[in-house]
This record gives structure tokens, C-alpha cells and sequence, in this order.
């Protein structure tokens, strides 16, 4: 029972550790930015320098204790008066003819400060000039000048003498060091007010910055897990195919962390049938989902993935796989299981794409058919990935969600907010759909694992024929040997000489991602069932209507379109042998 405030102010602490950790460089741009001001502010500064002379005011009458008491006490009653007196114009004149000053009372006003110490009777006199000479030159007249005027003004005793009597008795000096300004006390000051600028600005964005930024954000929203942290791609345009492209840069070691998170979250479910969702559009959920896919694959795992985003499908693009046929072709009675799975390069992934895009995509998906289609792949598959579109825009999710082992939510630390994942989170409890984990997206990050990259994540397929021909006609000897991304897979050994590496392992390319299967018996069903393939139609729904520009989607690569091609011609000429 006690622990509970124990543990709210440890959470609070960290809290505030963290965000003083996450924005540690507006503090400190700011503590240098005010330490960095005061300092040029002083600098360019004039030197001021200044002068203190004293005066002692007493009664010259008056012999006995008493008398010297009455006199001290009068005397340190009129030490305001006199003071006040030290910068009248009666004084200040006479300073100014003395001094040959050139200004008036007044300016020479602003230039002193004359002040009595409590319970004494010595008034100190302090003049602040740009030079130091003159201002010990008008500390001094000013004292003389007011003793002067004190005894004319005051009271006339016996034999016509003065009941007051100021002697000076500290001359002013020129001053060493300038008193202004005092760089030293101004360079601190300016690091304190940047510092607490800095803590103020650094709290004020958190607060204002309502997007999920890092695990603690999502921790902050639900008990889920969070399976795994994805960080920017370098290369965006193939980020569908990190794990293939880039098997050794940390995107693909992120998402085979999130393979075996969600392996011990699914021990005691075979297949594992999990949704992958998002809370809005571009968050990178089909991105997501094929790289899962297939690091999943790469634990030797019979996986399905299908593309039940049937609004903006996008997996067809990612794969370059037939896109027309797929898995509304099966919903609508129109194909069988079988005649739609395409599998996946040399993997244990088949694919199954959204076919056309219907009227009724949420009809479809809660319909006997796709539970139907589901239990039929049940026992062919360990895991079935199912693509689907973001939670708030339409219900889709929810509803498979429901009848699956759960949804993995994909969240965007680039683009989607607190709010927007928590009514996220809100709709898939509300139809008891269980959340597996979440994985974090486009996550910034520090390079604090830089040392284990330390094979350069290279894009063989970006290279050009003339790079391929000058590496073919470097000499043996001078041609390193390394093993291909699936050395494993294909045989590889260190013992390979180098003219077998470039046959079994040369460059990669999109054509080596492409299923083995040919395509046209795919295209096939769709022209047995409708004479022709037809063009795909759109619902015209706002979630459709987005931009083909999101996050989310990727461009078609020239080596996917070459293989449509082929396949397309491939398809034709054996219809052709068949009519």
C-alpha cells in the first residue's frame, strides 16, 4: 500500500530524466546561446570606473556625555537630509563650475549615488564615469562642495558658528578595474538564465509534442509489449525489402527481434493468425508486415501473408506479384485457395495479394468466405500475416481482429500522435480484439550498435553494368570473396573460388525476389472467370482518396515492372498454346 507514491514519484522522476535526456541539446544550445550573449553584450560594453569619497558630519558644541549623545543622535537624523543634499543642483553647481564640467546638474545627478550607513554619521559618496580619473576628480569636489553647503545651511550657534560640521575623510582614488561591466558575474548569469530557459523550453515541447516518440510513450498507453523498434531507412524507396536487401543493417535485425517477440507471445497458438495494422495511413504497416514476413521465413516457418488492405493494397507493388487475382477473387467464389497463393522467392512465404478492389470491403472480410478461406490455410501454414488497412480511418481491422490470435499495431514515431493511438487502441478493445505487441516505426536514433554494421549494408542491385564489368575483370587475387546475403541457403562456403561466387551469388536483383512460380496461372483464373482482366475500381472513400505519396507505399522498381512484363508475356503465349 505505501510503495504505491514511492513508485508514481520514481515514475515521475524518470520521467523528467528522460526528457531532460531527450532534449539535452536545446538546453544546451540555449545555455550557450545565453553564457554566448552576456559575454558579447559585455564586451561590447563601454568600461565604467568608479570613485567613493567620504564625508563625517558632527556637532562641534557640547562637552558632557550627554551632550555629545544628543549631538550624535541629531547628526545621524539628518544623514537622509544630507545625502539628498549631495545631489541638488546648490551642490552639483558648484562641482560643475570647479571640474569645468559640460553638462547639466541633472547629468551629473545620474552620475552619483551618495548613501549614510545605518546609525553612523558618515555619508559615502560614489561618482561613476568613463573615465577613471574624472570620476575621482567629482567625488572629491562633490565632497568639499557639500561640507561647504552643510555648515551654510545649517543652524548658527554662539559666536555665529555652525551647529554642524562635515569633514571629509576618505579622498577618492582612480580606479584600477572597470566596475561595469563585471564580464565574469555577466557570463554566469547569462549560463544560469540560458540553463533555466533551456529546462522551461525542453518541458514546454514535451507537453507540446504529443507524438510517440520512443517505447516509454507506448508503454504510456498500453500494457502491450512493444515488440520492436525500427529505425529510419536509409534507402525509402526499398524499405518494403529491408530484410532481403539489407540483411545486416539494424532495420533487419529490428524486425527479427519482433519475429521473436511475437514467436513466445504465440507459444501456445499454432498457426498464430495476427492482424497488422495501424492507427492512420503512412505509418508503414504493409512495409512492416512484408519484412516481418519474411524474416520470419528466414527461421525456416511456413508463412502466408495476406493483403487484406482492400482500399489502398499495396503488397502487389512491394512483390511485384500479380495483383488482379487474389484474395477478393477467392472471397466471391471465383477461385480457390490454392489458385491464389503465389509464393516468395526461395522462401517458406507465400503471398496472397488483395485481387480488385471491391464496393464492400468490410462485408467481405466479416463474411463466412474469409473465415472459410482462413481455416482451409490453417493447417498448411505456422504463422498467417494479415495486412490490413489502419484502425481509425475504417473498421476493417477490428472486425478480423476479433476472430484471429490478434493485431499488432504498427505506430509511426514520425507522424502519428498519443491520442490517435490510444483511440486505436480504444476500438480494438472495444470489440475484445487482443493486442499482440506494437512495433515502433521510423524510430531516430543514435548509433550506440554502429560496431556490429561493420559490414557495409550494400545494394548489389544498384549497381551499374559497368561497375559488375570492371569488379568481373578486377584479378582474382585482388577481388575479395564474401558470402552472399543467403550463403546459407545456396551452398556457400569459404572454400568457393572466386568465379563460382559471381555464378551462384553475383547481384542481386528484384527478378531474384519474384516468385519462381510463373504468374500466369494467376492471370489465368482471372481470365477464366471474367473473359479479360479489368481494370481495378476504387470506392472513392476518404481513406482510398489519399495520395499515392504516404509512407507507406513504395514506387515500382524497373526490375519488378521487367518481371511483370515477362510474366505478362508468359501468360499470353500460354493462353495462346492452350486456345
Amino acid at each position: 500500500m505505501n510503495d504505491q507514491p514511492n513508485r508514481t514519484t520514481a515514475t515521475g522522476i524518470r520521467h523528467y530524466l528522460s526528457v531532460l535526456r531527450k532534449r539535452w541539446s536545446i538546453i544546451a544550445a540555449l545555455t550557450v546561446l545565453g553564457g554566448s550573449s552576456a559575454l558579447a553584450l559585455s564586451v561590447a560594453a563601454t568600461p565604467t570606473y568608479t570613485s567613493v569619497s567620504r564625508v563625517y558630519f558632527s556637532l562641534p558644541t557640547g562637552t558632557s556625555g550627554s551632550d555629545l549623545s544628543q549631538g550624535s543622535t541629531y547628526a545621524q537624523s539628518q544623514m537622509v537630509s544630507y545625502a539628498s543634499l549631495a545631489e541638488q543642483p546648490l551642490v552639483l553647481d558648484r562641482v560643475i563650475a570647479s571640474q569645468h564640467l559640460d553638462m547639466t546638474a541633472q547629468q551629473l545627478a545620474d552620475k552619483i549615488k551618495a548613501t549614510a550607513a545605518k546609525d553612523t554619521v558618515i555619508l559615502q559618496i560614489a561618482v561613476t564615469d568613463t573615465s577613471d580619473v574624472r570620476a575621482a576628480q567629482i567625488a572629491n569636489s562633490v565632497s568639499t562642495e557639500l561640507s561647504r553647503a552643510a555648515r551654510e545651511l545649517a543652524p548658527k550657534g554662539e559666536q555665529d558658528r555652525a551647529t554642524i560640521e562635515a569633514t571629509p575623510v576618505a579622498v577618492a582614488t582612480p580606479a584600477k578595474h572597470p566596475s561595469s561591466p563585471n564580464t565574469r558575474r555577466n557570463v554566469a548569469a547569462g549560463l544560469a538564465a540560458g540553463l533555466v530557459l533551456g529546462v522551461l523550453t525542453a518541458f514546454a515541447r514535451d507537453a507540446l509534442d504529443t507524438r510517440v516518440r520512443t517505447a516509454e510513450d507506448i508503454n504510456g498507453l498500453t500494457d502491450a509489449p512493444v515488440l520492436g523498434e525500427v529505425g529510419v531507412s536509409k534507402s525509402p524507396e526499398r524499405h518494403g525489402h529491408l530484410v532481403r536487401l539489407a540483411p545486416r543493417g539494424r532495420e533487419a535485425e529490428a524486425f527479427r527481434r519482433a519475429r521473436t517477440n511475437l514467436k513466445f507471445l504465440g507459444i501456445d497458438q499454432r498457426p498464430l493468425i495476427v492482424v497488422i495494422t495501424s492507427a492512420v495511413e503512412g505509418e508503414g504497416k504493409s512495409s512492416t508486415a512484408m519484412n516481418l514476413a519474411v524474416a520470419i521465413a528466414e527461421a525456416h516457418t511456413r508463412v502466408l501473408l495476406i493483403d487484406a488492405d482492400l482500399r489502398r493494397p499495396s503488397l502487389s507493388r512491394y512483390t511485384g506479384l500479380e495483383g488482379s487475382v487474389g484474395l477478393t477473387t477467392v472471397l466471391i467464389g471465383q477461385a480457390d485457395l490454392d489458385d491464389v497463393i503465389q509464393p516468395w522467392g526461395d522462401t517458406s512465404l507465400d503471398i496472397i495479394t488483395s485481387g480488385d478492389i471491391p464496393p464492400n470491403p468490410s462485408e467481405l472480410l466479416d463474411s463466412r468466405a474469409m473465415q472459410r478461406l482462413l481455416d482451409q490455410a490453417r493447417p498448411s501454414y505456422d504463422v498467417i500475416l494479415i495486412d490490413c488497412a489502419p484502425v481509425l480511418p475504417v473498421t476493417d481491422p477490428a472486425i478480423l481482429a476479433r476472430s484471429v490470435s490478434g493485431a499488432v499495431l504498427v505506430a509511426s514515431a514520425a507522424k502519428v500522435t498519443r491520442q490517435q493511438v490510444g483511440e486505436a487502441l480504444d476500438r480494438l478493445r472495444a470489440v475484445d480484439a487482443r493486442l499482440l505487441g506494437v512495433v515502433l516505426n521510423q524510430v531516430k536514433r543514435k548509433d550506440e550498435f554502429a560496431y556490429y554494421e561493420y559490414v557495409p549494408d550494400e545494394e548489389p542491385q544498384t549497381r551499374s553494368r559497368a561497375a559488375r564489368a570492371r569488379r568481373a575483370s578486377a584479378p582474382a587475387e585482388a577481388r575479395p570473396v564474401l558470402p552472399p546475403a543467403s550463403s546459407a541457403a545456396d551452398g556457400w562456403s569459404p572454400t568457393t573460388s572466386v568465379a563460382e561466387a559471381d555464378d551462384a551469388g553475383e547481384d542481386q536483383t528484384l527478378t531474384d525476389l519474384t516468385p519462381h512460380r510463373d504468374a500466369r496461372a494467376v492471370r489465368d483464373v482471372h481470365d477464366d472467370a471474367d473473359g479479360a482482366p479489368e481494370p481495378r475500381r476504387s470506392l472513392g472513400a476518404s481513406y482510398d482518396d489519399r495520395s499515392e505519396d504516404s509512407e507507406d507505399e513504395e514506387p515500382d522498381l524497373p526490375e519488378a515492372d521487367d518481371d511483370r512484363e515477362r510474366a505478362g508475356r508468359g501468360a499470353s503465349r500460354w493462353s495462346a498454346r492452350r486456345g
